[in-house]
């Protein structure tokens, strides 16, 4: 994260500080990777699990957890006919490293809602950055991680959408579930060709006007049981 110094309108945001008590058991296997890669896939675990990424999430627990098993076979070549032998025991131990690694995601939910909190109310989208690695938290992302409850967001998608009205002071457009049609649904634009300013049409506007269709390009976040929530669109043709 690329930190400066606070400014009107900033606000405090407490984030994953030092290691969880859960882990004291594996700290003399963990001070190198802690230090280092550890810490990163941490973080990027639990933005991307409770961001509605759970696949890209994963792929971050693997390396973690692949981070650690390799720290403990450093630190124990002397040990390693004796690991051969018992490979159900460190499979258990491994298994028990990732169960700490999802209760620590639990219970730091809140800390990843306060760290996008600024998402969506002073800006677009933030990146978190180490190293080789970053996670970038866009609308769609803050909308899932500041939820209630679990939400999955899609990658960038095309969906067309019936129009049923607009709200400009928030940049929302009303439509139609394409899915059920009786039941309506809000698009959150962050389109440029939105503002005011901008010289071309304005696509969503014309849509509006004319009752008509629009195909949208943007991430959708759905519900735990498959239903589309919300869509938030970065560009816009009417039809």
């Amino acid at each position: 994260m690329d930190v400066f110094a606070p400014e009107a309108g900033c606000i405090d945001v407490s984030l994953f500080a030092g290691v969880a008590s859960g882990f004291m058991p594996f700290v003399a296997s963990m001070q190198e990777a802690v230090r280092a890669k550890l810490c990163e896939h941490i973080v990027s675990y639990v933005m991307l699990r409770w961001g509605g990424r759970r696949t890209e999430a994963e792929d971050h627990l693997k390396m973690a957890l692949d981070i650690i098993e390799n720290q403990n076979e450093r630190f124990a070549e002397d040990r390693r006919h004796e690991r051969e032998t018992t490979a159900m025991d460190r499979q258990r131990e491994r298994e028990h490293i990732e169960a700490l690694f999802r209760s620590q995601a639990d219970l730091h939910k809140a800390d990843a809602a306060k760290a996008a909190r600024p998402v969506g109310e002073s800006c677009r989208s933030m990146t978190i950055t180490n190293g080789d690695t970053s996670v970038e938290v866009d609308e769609a992302t803050a909308e899932a991680v500041k939820a209630k409850e679990e939400l999955e967001v899609s990658d960038i998608i095309e969906m067309t959408f019936q129009v049923d009205g607009i709200e400009l002071s928030s940049k929302t457009l009303k439509v139609f579930d394409p899915e059920t049609p009786t039941r309506r649904v809000k698009v959150h634009i962050s389109d440029p060709a939105f503002d005011p300013l901008h010289q071309s049409e304005n696509p969503y506007e014309t849509a509006v006007q004319r009752r008509s269709r629009i195909k949208l390009t943007g991430k959708a976040t759905r519900k735990p049981d498959g239903t589309l929530k919300t869509f938030h669109a970065i560009s816009g043709q009417a039809l």
